[in-house]
């Protein structure tokens, strides 16, 4: 028998309606899976493509703030360093001196880092932002107000220790040095 002929005898009504009810709810899960896209963190307004963008740009800042930090500390040391040798006349402790600066020529080279860390989160942040375009155009495919019927399911409970764990604030959100002492005063 050929593979056409099974074909067609698989063509009966029971074997299509089964075929036809298992592709329903498939669609249904993937209807689901794309209105869960677009709800709000847990305890927050955002969603998540809007938290991800704000963690990438906290990693963007936070390595730009330390960067800076270092090469600042290092530009600090390389100036008492230089009028440290002008007070040496010990070749012995010239040579140390100047074993002080080549390491601090390598902590700037190691900064780069910095350079790269961007580039690559840019990067991630380029691909987060297209997925969130591609799940944006599904959500308007099937209409928000479709989408916003469907009753998912409830997200695990987050322990205590968990609510704790949102990582370091962006510099944006924190409270300043100032706002902390004042909740002592």
């Amino acid at each position: 028998m050929s593979k056409l002929s099974a074909k067609k005898e698989n063509l009966d009504p029971a074997f299509l309606g089964e075929n036809l009810e298992k592709l329903f709810a498939y669609v249904d899960k993937v209807r689901m899976e794309i209105a869960a896209l677009n709800l709000p963190e847990k305890d927050s307004d955002h969603d998540r493509f809007q938290a991800m963008s704000k963690q990438l740009d906290g990693i963007l800042e936070a390595t730009v703030d330390a960067s800076d930090k270092i090469m600042g500390a290092v530009e600090k040391n390389n100036k008492a360093i230089e009028k440290l040798q002008a007070l040496v006349s010990d070749d012995e402790q010239s040579a140390i001196i100047e074993k002080i600066v080549d390491g601090h020529n390598e902590i700037f080279e190691a900064c780069a880092f910095q350079d790269l860390t961007g580039q690559r989160v840019t990067q991630l942040s380029k691909s987060v932002s297209y997925v969130e375009e591609r799940v944006s155009a599904l959500h308007e495919l099937w209409g928000k107000d479709e989408l916003d019927k469907i009753e998912l399911e409830p997200e695990k409970e987050l322990t205590e220790d968990e609510k704790l764990l949102n990582g370091p604030q962006a510099k944006a959100e924190a409270l300043n040095q100032a706002d902390i002492d004042a909740l002592f005063d």
